[in-house]
């Protein structure tokens, strides 16, 4: 039986819902003039509003940022392959400075893997091809420069090792990185999810990475399966530090959403700076998704997970009731919805692991 506190508390979410539909259509001094008529001085009710409209533009920007990268004509199509399916590719037995391209490996909205060659060193590297709208725009090549030879800068064992960050001969920017044998954790959660000891050993290698990165004021912004690697080796490696940016560095764009929905925190899919305890809501995620085989807001489309990662009140405990009482206030901690009440960073996070019973 609802409670009436139950009832209540849905007809708020039912009209914020109906304000919300009617304010997205609106901009302005119409917008302006529907909150003032219809909130009444609510300021709980209006922050809640505002929040989702900014979600809203937010989301929509990310969407249509994402499509332009992978339909970008310059890539081939070669975003939208599988590894398999690239028989002729023209890129294979091409040299790209001194590294001779072997084989495709993957890619993303951020660009194009292929395993090389490094004919110098005679070592097997990887190289990321950048997304060619990243050249575009020189300030924005700048920073790019800039931030990806300062995440080269980071030596870590469970951070991927970055070699070079060049251009070739036709200024195609790209990164040679290690290397590794193995499977992402994306690839591997579509397998089922993980014992706690698992996962919490994985995580407590993501948050060492975590840590490294912190100390020198790097923010990841883009934590996420697909950049966890697993190697045959046994070992984790946090991969692609592409979207890596310097605490306090000013943003082009203030309002840009970056890195992946599913993983974003609420104040990146509001648009705000990420610090390092953006990182850590993402770890949080990818903690409850190991642990529970889903990820924790998911929802059928863009919108409404962003809007589930802005208001939805997550029940760790029912929705991992295997999980230990430590691991649960581990993952509660890490995806609060107030970034103070988050672990500060990646120290904190592998801290807290290491005592969680």
């Amino acid at each position: 039986m609802s409670t009436s506190g139950d009832t209540s508390k849905a007809d708020r979410w039912t009209r914020l819902e109906h304000l919300f539909a009617e304010a997205r259509t609106l901009t302005g001094q119409e917008r302006e003039a529907l909150l003032a008529r219809e909130l009444h001085g609510d300021t709980e009710l209006e922050a809640e509003l505002r929040s989702l409209l900014r979600a809203d533009e937010g989301a929509g920007r990310f969407v249509d940022a994402l499509r332009e990268e992978m339909l970008d004509p310059e890539l081939d199509g070669l975003l939208a392959r599988a590894p398999g399916e690239m028989a002729g590719d023209p890129w294979i037995g091409r040299r790209v400075l001194r590294y001779l391209i072997e084989d495709h490996m993957g890619g993303g909205g951020m660009g194009v893997v292929y395993r090389a060659r490094d004919m110098t060193l005679g070592r097997s590297v990887a190289l990321k091809f950048i997304a060619p709208e990243i050249s575009r725009d020189a300030d924005v090549k700048r920073r790019f420069l800039r931030e990806a030879r300062t995440a080269s800068s980071l030596d870590h064992p469970n951070i991927c090792t970055i070699h070079e960050v060049a251009e070739d001969e036709e200024g195609r920017l790209f990164i040679a990185m290690s290397a590794y044998e193995g499977e992402t954790l994306r690839d591997r959660l579509a397998r089922g999810s993980f014992l706690e000891s698992e996962a919490r050993s994985i995580m407590a290698q993501c948050a060492a990475a975590l840590s490294a990165a912190h100390d020198k004021g790097i923010v990841h912004r883009d934590v996420k399966p697909g950049n966890v690697f697993l190697t045959d080796a046994g070992a984790v490696k946090l991969l692609d530090f592409g979207l890596a940016r310097t605490v306090g560095a000013p943003l082009t764009d203030p309002a840009a959403v970056k890195g992946t929905i599913h993983y974003m925190s609420p104040e990146q899919a509001r648009g705000e700076p990420a610090d390092e305890r953006s990182d850590v809501w993402s770890a949080g995620v990818i903690l409850f998704e190991m642990l529970s085989g889903e990820r924790p807001f998911a929802a059928l489309s863009p919108l409404v997970t962003v809007r589930h990662i802005l208001t939805l009140e997550l029940d760790v405990r029912a929705r991992l009731p295997e999980a230990s009482d430590g691991m649960v206030g581990v993952v509660e901690r890490a995806l609060s919805k107030d970034p103070a009440g988050r672990f500060a960073n990646g120290s904190a996070l592998l801290h807290a692991l290491g005592t969680a019973g």
